[in-house]
């Protein structure tokens, strides 16, 4: 919550929230431009009656608030240490301002090169603004290889965000081509740049993510040593390869063909999902009744 932007919380002033340790729960209000969380009340225990019922009253009131500021919230919210299930062979768990990514390199004789391709290639890109960072050193474990990365963004192809005006996208597309242009003078090419693989992080600035799709400079579509995640760009992908390799002038392909195609991001998604505050009620809710189940004994 320290780079509070119209990314994340559109026009709201503040963010209602709740932390739960054990059986106690404190519900929170976080401030625009503001340290640190204000307490609504006093930390209520769910193993009390009357905290109980407390907890009820005060979850339908945030349930009302959410609801009439539907329209300014983020277009989702993520518990802290959820994770998910991304392309074939990667799992991202989401932290407070960063992520750890797993990505499972495949058969064992290539893990430790294509390891090694990673690595430096998050090192040597370590501190571009155009490309996601490296926060800590990578290690592999097995055949998997995990990272974390910095910063947190918002994937243009999320329900609820579209790029809606000329100069946004055209401030999207320099900032891919910085991007590419720092992979590829670590001679690595990108092998699927695609709306779903940029972010807009706070300060409205885009991030091209996804590095472990990179493979070597002139790596042909077919060989054995393409990345962890070579997407090959799927129908379209002869015709932004040149020659049938992956090189700048692809990279370069591929970007020019999303920005045609930047339609894509239409109105499809704004109906997907269930609000925010139904979700927040329904959280409340049952992680309460978790709590109250578990007790071996409880006090009123």
């Amino acid at each position: 919550m320290s780079s509070w932007s119209q990314c994340f919380h559109g026009q709201l002033e503040y963010l209602l929230c709740f932390g739960m340790a054990g059986t106690q729960v404190r519900f929170c209000m976080l401030q625009k431009d503001q340290p640190g969380c204000l307490p609504l009340m006093r930390d209520l225990n769910v193993t009390s009656s009357l905290d109980r019922i407390i907890v009820m009253r005060l979850t339908f009131t945030i349930y009302r608030i959410i609801s009439k500021q539907q329209e300014q919230l983020p277009a989702d919210c993520v518990p802290r240490g959820s994770t998910f299930l991304g392309s074939p062979g990667i799992s991202i768990q989401v932290f407070d301002g960063y992520i750890i990514k797993s990505v499972q390199l495949g058969d064992q004789p290539r893990v430790e090169k294509q390891a090694a391709f990673l690595t430096d290639l998050y090192a040597a890109t370590g501190q571009s603004s155009h490309l996601v960072n490296a926060k800590q050193s990578r290690k592999l474990h097995g055949s998997t290889w995990s990272v974390h990365l910095v910063p947190h963004g918002q994937a243009l192809q999320q329900p609820g965000y579209y790029i809606r005006d000329v100069p946004t996208l055209q401030r999207a597309m320099h900032h891919m081509l910085h991007g590419l242009e720092a992979r590829h003078a670590q001679q690595a090419a990108y092998t699927d740049v695609c709306w779903p693989n940029i972010i807009m992080t706070p300060g409205s600035s885009f991030r091209l993510i996804d590095l472990e799709t990179a493979v070597p400079l002139g790596c042909k579509r077919n060989e054995s040593t393409h990345g962890p995640c070579c997407k090959c760009w799927g129908s379209v992908g002869s015709e932004v390869l040149e020659n049938g390799r992956f090189t700048a002038s692809s990279g370069l392909g591929q970007q020019a063909h999303a920005g045609i195609n930047i339609a894509s991001l239409g109105q499809a998604w704004a109906a997907a999902g269930s609000s925010a505050a139904t979700r927040f009620l329904i959280f409340v809710i049952s992680a309460c009744r978790s709590l109250v189940l578990s007790s071996a004994t409880g006090t009123d």
